[in-house]
C-alpha cells in the first residue's frame, strides 16, 4: 500500500511538471507586442570612422558581425538564438538587406527578464554593412504582460 502511495505521488509530480513546461512557451515563441526604435546613426558613424579607406577587416563586410559589434553591451542575459535571415526578394547569395535578430533571456533583474533586438542592415558601395534600423524590446518578469515582448518594463 505504501508502495502504491509513494508511486502515485511521483507520478503527479512528473505529470505536473510535464504538463506545466509544455504549457510554458519557449521565449523563442513569444511575441513582440510592442517595441522601441534605436538610433543608429552613432554606431555607423563609428563604425565608418574606424575604416580607412583601403583598409576594411573581415567582420566589416558581414552582417552578423556587425550585429554582433552592436549588441557587444547587451550581455546582461544569454543569448538564446541568434538569426539572420535575407528578406524575400533579395539576391541570396549577394543580398543588400539582411535582418539580424537575437533573443536574450535570464537576466539577473527584478523586473527586466529579457530582450529582443531586431536589426535590418544594408549593405554599401564598399561592401560595408550598416545598420538601417534597429528594434528592441523587453520581456518583464512582472507587469500585466509576461508573455510577451514589450516596449519597456514596469
Amino acid at each position: 500500500m505504501r508502495n502504491k502511495l509513494l508511486f502515485f505521488v511521483i507520478s503527479s509530480i512528473v505529470l505536473i511538471t510535464a504538463i506545466s513546461q509544455a504549457n510554458e512557451l519557449s521565449v523563442t515563441k513569444l511575441p513582440v507586442d510592442s517595441y522601441r526604435l534605436e538610433k543608429v546613426e552613432l554606431f555607423n558613424n563609428q563604425l565608418i570612422s574606424d575604416l580607412s579607406m583601403s583598409d576594411v577587416d573581415r567582420w566589416q563586410t558581414q552582417p552578423l558581425s556587425i550585429a554582433l559589434k552592436y549588441l557587444n553591451g547587451a550581455s546582461a542575459g544569454k543569448f538564446i538564438q541568434i538569426t539572420q535571415k535575407i528578406p524575400k526578394g533579395e539576391n541570396i547569395e549577394y543580398p543588400n538587406t539582411v535582418i539580424v535578430t537575437a533573443i536574450q533571456d535570464g537576466y539577473l533583474d527584478d523586473s527586466l527578464r529579457g530582450e529582443w533586438v531586431e536589426l535590418t542592415l544594408k549593405n554599401n558601395s564598399k561592401n560595408i554593412w550598416l545598420i538601417k534600423e534597429a528594434k528592441r524590446a523587453f520581456l518583464c518578469w512582472r507587469g500585466e504582460n509576461t508573455k510577451s515582448f514589450q516596449r519597456f518594463c514596469p
